[in-house]
């Protein structure tokens, strides 16, 4: 103990000249966790990082950080520090987009750690993106969408508006019939330009993409048209909900549905009897607090279940969640999968038998978190150390790398 007392008192003291020229510097490595993913950190980001406040105490004051409401982003001098790092270092170190909302950047970064560690194996084999915005065509007018009972829950109508039946008569279930009809991006834009058709855009807190054991025997077939990534993943939307405004949810839900089914007949649509549409599709509302959790599971929410088209009944139902971000910050236990993961942390509202037909079976047991926290401290100055090796995982390089 004494030995390592002196190692430590001996470590010469890290100023603002040395800061670029010590390679193995832990605390200038803390500029590279900023990114396009993640432009906005604070107190709570850090540590669930495993930064200790004394790394970035010291960068602001020295003038490469600085606060923005409750969260620390760079400076001019903490960007070209970051850059003059990552080149001494020989790693890409992108300029990060000024596009971005503090607040909301803030809250995706804490969900990302939160949900992240309540797994058992972290984002090992998961990738994830952060307010990706997503174009859902065709769009409907949004009285289309919905409209409210006189329960006051919603009853969807967007499957049977003429947009939509427009757009399943172009393009069908994909069949032995239809395998060689052409499809993808570029039909679907000819045929939304040649009848005025519009798209709306949803935007996502955080977007899981979960390989499919369902679907594991297609990991590794190509389609050109997958320009979403959704083949052969189990897909998990995350959105925030401030306000828990039913409608904004409502809207929500209509919106993914129209996404997915778009993916399934234009975008995924190669005809492959055994592997299609066995992957999950499950949206979770984030709130702040379990209250309104609450509020939100006082009234019916779901999604549609079946499309009727030619005939034939489609099955299209989705998994609907809810969470807080009060309850994710109390899981003392670690989910082996994201199946799990949803049922033990979430209140499901609807459509859990989606979980259930996709589950992944997994007989490792989940871990107390109060031993995996004793773990994580033991570990703690080795995790810092290896800071390069974490700010490569989420550098923005590429969105969709494994986390």
């Amino acid at each position: 103990m004494a030995a390592a007392c002196a190692q430590v008192c001996t470590q010469p003291e890290i100023t603002e000249n040395n800061l670029i020229k010590v390679r193995s510097d832990k605390i200038a490595r803390v500029l590279l966790l900023f990114s396009d993913k993640f432009p906005c950190w604070d107190e709570e980001t850090f540590s669930l990082a495993g930064v200790p406040s004394s790394y970035y105490t010291f960068l602001e004051d020295k003038g490469c950080l600085a606060r923005d409401g409750n969260a620390l982003i760079l400076t001019e001098k903490g960007a070209e520090t970051r850059r003059q790092i990552a080149l001494r270092i020989g790693i890409p170190a992108f300029e990060i987009s000024k596009r971005f909302t503090v607040e909301e950047s803030l809250f995706s970064n804490i969900l990302w750690h939160l949900v992240r560690r309540s797994l058992v194996d972290g984002f090992t084999e998961t990738a994830s993106s952060l307010n990706e915005k997503i174009p859902v065509v065709p769009a409907c007018d949004r009285k289309d969408l919905w409209r409210r009972s006189a329960s006051g829950s919603a009853v969807y109508k967007w499957h049977k508006s003429e947009t939509i039946k427009a757009f399943l008569n172009r393009f069908p279930k994909r069949s032995a019939e239809t395998k060689d009809d052409i499809r993808g991006d570029a039909a679907m834009w000819r045929w939304a330009n040649a009848y005025g058709i519009e798209r709306a855009m949803l935007d996502f807190t955080m977007v899981l993409r979960d390989p499919s054991v369902s679907c594991e025997m297609h990991i590794n077939s190509s389609e050109r048209q997958d320009i979403f990534r959704m083949k052969a993943f189990d897909r998990y939307f995350f959105k925030h909900i401030p306000l828990c405004g039913r409608d904004a949810i409502y809207d929500t839900i209509a919106m993914t549905q129209i996404f997915l089914l778009g993916q399934n007949r234009v975008y995924l649509s190669e005809y492959d009897e055994e592997g299609a549409g066995k992957e999950a599709n499950v949206l979770v509302f984030i709130t702040d607090t379990e209250d309104k959790v609450r509020e939100i599971s006082k009234k019916k929410i779901e999604s549609v279940k079946h499309l009727n088209c030619g005939g034939k009944s489609e099955r299209i139902e989705i998994c609907i969640a809810a969470a807080s971000v009060e309850r994710l910050r109390a899981i003392r236990r670690k989910s082996c999968t994201l199946n799990s993961w949803i049922r033990e942390n979430c209140t499901v509202l609807s459509g859990e038998s989606v979980l259930s037909a996709t589950a992944k079976v997994d007989e490792r047991t989940t871990f107390n978190a109060g031993v995996e926290e004793a773990i994580c401290a033991d570990k703690r100055e080795t995790e810092i150390s290896s800071a390069l090796s974490y700010a490569a995982h989420i550098h923005p390089g590429n969105v969709y790398a494994n986390q």
